[in-house]
C-alpha cells in the first residue's frame, strides 16, 4: 500500500480532529459530573444541618446576563437580599437569586423563609420561591455528564476499531474499478454554514455484478480531489460482497492503472 496501516486507520478514525472532539467532550463531560457532585454535597449539607428560620427583605435587585448563544436573549437574575438572626442572636446578611414571579412578591421589610447551616450560621438561603433547576439541577448535571462521558468513551473507542476494519478492508480487498457519480453534500453548525462532502460511487465487481455506494464523509484536504466522472479504486470483501469501500485515500492508488476501463 501506499499509505502505512497505521497512518490509513488514523485517517479513517479522523486524525487530530477526533482527538480535540474526543478530549472537548470528555473536558465538558467532567465539568458537569464535578458541577453536580458539588451541588450534591451542598443539597446534602443543607438537609443534614440546615435550620429553619425566618428573616427580612433589605433589598432586591436584577443583573442582565448576556446570552450565551447566537439564537439566546439576554437573560436576567433576580435577587433577593435580607437579614437574619442565628440560633446564638447573631445577625448574618445574606442573598439569593429566586425566580421573576416570587421575586416580585417580595418587598423590602417583608419576612421570607430561610436556612442556614448549623455549623456555619453565614452561608444560607432562601428556601421558597426556588426554581426548578435550582431543586434538581445537579440531577440533570449528573445525567448531562454521565451521558456525555459515555457517548465520548463508545465512540473514540468504537471510532477506533470501525477504522481499523476500514483500513482491513481496504488493505484485504479486491480491487475494481469504480467511478465517481456525484458529490453528496451536507449543511452543519450555525446557520448551516458548515458543509461536509461524500462520494456516490458505483462499480462493476468481479461477478459482474453493478453495485453503488457511498464513501465516509472526506477530510477538508480531499473535498477537492474528487469530481463526478473521475475513476476511484474500489475494495470489496472477498467473503462478503455487500461490503465495499471506495480508496479516497489512495493507499492503493497504483492497481487502478492496471484495472482495465
Amino acid at each position: 500500500m501506499n499509505v502505512p496501516e497505521s497512518k490509513l486507520r488514523w485517517r479513517y478514525y479522523g486524525g487530530g480532529a477526533a482527538i480535540v472532539a474526543i478530549v472537548a467532550g470528555l473536558f465538558l463531560g467532567t465539568i458537569f459530573v464535578l458541577v453536580g457532585y458539588f451541588v450534591r454535597q451542598n443539597e446534602e449539607e443543607y438537609a443534614k444541618n440546615g435550620i429553619a428560620s425566618n428573616a427580612t427583605v433589605t433589598g432586591k435587585d436584577q443583573r442582565m446576563e448576556p446570552p450565551t448563544g447566537q439564537k439566546g436573549g439576554p437573560r436576567v437574575t433576580y435577587t433577593l437580599h435580607y437579614r437574619y438572626q442565628d440560633a446564638q442572636g447573631q445577625t448574618h446578611d445574606g442573598g439569593d437569586s429566586v425566580d421573576a414571579n416570587f421575586w416580585n412578591q417580595y418587598q423590602k421589610g417583608q419576612a421570607v423563609q430561610i436556612e442556614y447551616l448549623r455549623d456555619r450560621p453565614e452561608r444560607s438561603r432562601i428556601t421558597v420561591g426556588r426554581s426548578f433547576f435550582q431543586k434538581w439541577g445537579y440531577i440533570l448535571a449528573l445525567a448531562a455528564g454521565c451521558v456525555l462521558l459515555a457517548g465520548v468513551l463508545v465512540l473514540g473507542v468504537g471510532g477506533w476499531f470501525w477504522a481499523g476494519r476500514k483500513m482491513q478492508l481496504v488493505r484485504d480487498g479486491e480491487p475494481s474499478r469504480g467511478v465517481v457519480t456525484d458529490l453528496e453534500a451536507k449543511s452543519s453548525g450555525a446557520q448551516n454554514r458548515q458543509t461536509s462532502y461524500r462520494l456516490r460511487f458505483q462499480f462493476i465487481d468481479s461477478t459482474g455484478v453493478e453495485r453503488y455506494g457511498k464513501s465516509v464523509w472526506l477530510p477538508r484536504a480531499l473535498e477537492s480531489r474528487w469530481q463526478a466522472g473521475d475513476s476511484i479504486l474500489v475494495l470489496q470483501d472477498p467473503n462478503n460482497p455487500e461490503r465495499f469501500e471506495a480508496d479516497i485515500f489512495e493507499a492503493r492508488a497504483d492497481e487502478l492503472k492496471e484495472l482495465p476501463e
